[in-house]
Order: C-alpha cells, then sequence, then structure tokens
C-alpha cells in the first residue's frame, strides 16, 4: 500500500541521513583517528582538517556520478531492485567505513563513503518519484513528510555519531557497523516489492 511504501522511504531517508551526520558529529574523534591512521601518518595530522573535508568530498562524488546511473537504470528494471541494489552496496559502505577503524586506515574510510554516496544515489533518485506518481492529491503532503526526514535525520546523526564517539576511542565505528544491520532488512524487502 501507499502508506507502507511512503513509511518505508522516510525510514530509509532518515537513517541515510542519520549517516551522513556521523562524522560531523564526532569530527574530533575522526581528526583524531586521521592523526593516527596507518596510510597517511604524519602529513595525516598536519592536514587533519582537509582530509576529514575530503570525506565530505568523496561522498558527494560517488553520489553525483551514480545518480547518473541509478536514473536511467529504473528504466530498464524494477525500481525496487534499483534500491534493493543500491542499500545493499550502501550496507557494505558503512561495514568498510567501520573497519577502517580497527584497520587504522584512512584510505578504507574514504572507499566507505564515496559508496555510501553510490549507495544512496539508487535510493534518492527512485523513492521521490515513487511518491510522486503513485500520491494523487497526496502528492504534497507525502513528499513533505519524505524530506522532513533530511534535516531530522542529519540531527539525530549528529547525536548518534558523537554519542558512540564519545564512549571508547573509535566508537564511530560501531555506529557505522549498527546501521548496517538496521538497513539490512529494509534491504531484503525492497527486492520483494513489485514495481
Amino acid at each position: 500500500s501507499l502508506r507502507c511504501l511512503v513509511a518505508l522511504f522516510v525510514a530509509l531517508n532518515t537513517l541515510n541521513y542519520v549517516d551522513r551526520g556521523i562524522i560531523p558529529g564526532a569530527s574530533e574523534e575522526f581528526e583524531a583517528f586521521i592523526c593516527d591512521s596507518r596510510d597517511l601518518g604524519a602529513r595525516g595530522c598536519r592536514h587533519a582538517s582537509t582530509f576529514l573535508g575530503l570525506l565530505q568530498s568523496v561522498f558527494i562524488a560517488g553520489f553525483s556520478v551514480a545518480s547518473v546511473v541509478a536514473s536511467n537504470l529504473v528504466h530498464r528494471v524494477s525500481p525496487f531492485a534499483v534500491v534493493g541494489g543500491g542499500l545493499v552496496v550502501w550496507c557494505a559502505a558503512v561495514l568498510l567505513s567501520a573497519a577502517a577503524a580497527p584497520a587504522r586506515l584512512y584510505a578504507l574510510l574514504c572507499v566507505g563513503r564515496m559508496l555510501s554516496g553510490v549507495g544512496e544515489a539508487s535510493f534518492q533518485c527512485v523513492a521521490p518519484p515513487l511518491i510522486a506518481d503513485r500520491a494523487g492529491r497526496a502528492k504534497g503532503k507525502l513528499l513533505a513528510l519524505y524530506y522532513t526526514a533530511m534535516p531530522a535525520g542529519t540531527a539525530l546523526g549528529y547525536w548518534y555519531g558523537a554519542a558512540f564517539a564519545a564512549r571508547r576511542e573509535r566508537g564511530w565505528a560501531a555506529a557505522f557497523a549498527i546501521e548496517a544491520l538496521v538497513m539490512a532488512p529494509f534491504a531484503a524487502w525492497c527486492f520483494s516489492l513489485k514495481a
């Protein structure tokens, strides 16, 4: 039903934006990780804020390229298969981001953040048009609900990232890992939906 579909998309959108808020919510802890990373060495400490900003840039690069691919792919395969596939990539990406902490590898975190953008793009290109196509007169109200998840998810992500990072050194890794566990059933559910 339309209500279930909108509820699913609002939940997914919220979780996507929670993910986006983890790094800004724990920026000091991520800068400490950059300083301690094995692949950056001393230059990581000297340019920690630059490397921190690069994490957002690689996310946007992945998101931008994948948006073009996903928005064209949706014309050839089920939109729910596109969303489900993207969410599988997203789950793998946040697990890579989590693995970067014990590995002490900044490059692994960069790849994870870039793939997170790739996975999210498949969802963001498909969800709003699907809601708009199926909502009829309720289109404005339902899209407003969908887009409300963006600021709400980001605010929650800042708190979520900060709360995990404050628990222990590189506690943010658990924040990423938990996201994958929460998202995985949603990804599986998408593959069961019919266009």
